[in-house]
């Protein structure tokens, strides 16, 4: 059997022909972060010792889903995201701009042949623009590391 989509993503991303069971180290093209994670991610990212994204620029937070907030709850969101966001050096924030989805690949964050991470079970949308989504296939297994 040929290579699949992804595996073919894979090996342009890391320079490796890869397979069903491999683990592989892949160099990340775009990370998603919706406002009902953000104070997971947040509390994480600094519990885990973290002291820097990788690449700002790379890191996309959007506010869709808590937009506009319902209960008083909801700006505990907002407030801990920005404070994330201006902490780390984030540019790539949105409020009230679309659907998340929707705004990674009209925006152009996603594209052909990316590796995308997202904070959503959506983030397989990502495929109709060819586009690897991590939220996670059953044939990848993903070790992150500082």
């Amino acid at each position: 059997m040929g290579e699949t989509i992804i595996e073919k993503i894979i090996r342009h991303n890391t320079g490796k022909a890869v397979k069903p069971g491999d683990i592989v180290t892949v160099n990340v093209d775009r990370v998603m972060i919706h406002d009902i994670f953000i104070p997971f991610v947040a509390e994480k990212f600094e519990e885990m010792g973290f002291q820097k994204l990788w690449d700002p620029d790379k890191v996309v937070l959007i506010y869709d889903h808590l937009v506009p907030a319902s209960q008083q709850d909801d700006t505990r969101h907002f407030h801990v995201g920005d404070a994330f966001a201006a902490k780390y050096g984030m540019k790539n924030v949105h409020r009230s701009d679309g659907i998340c989805h929707q705004l990674m690949t009209e925006a152009g964050y996603v594209k052909p042949g990316n590796i995308v991470f997202g904070t959503d079970s959506h983030t397989t949308t990502y495929g109709c623009v060819g586009a690897c989504w991590i939220t996670c296939p059953i044939r990848m297994r993903n070790n992150l590391k500082a």
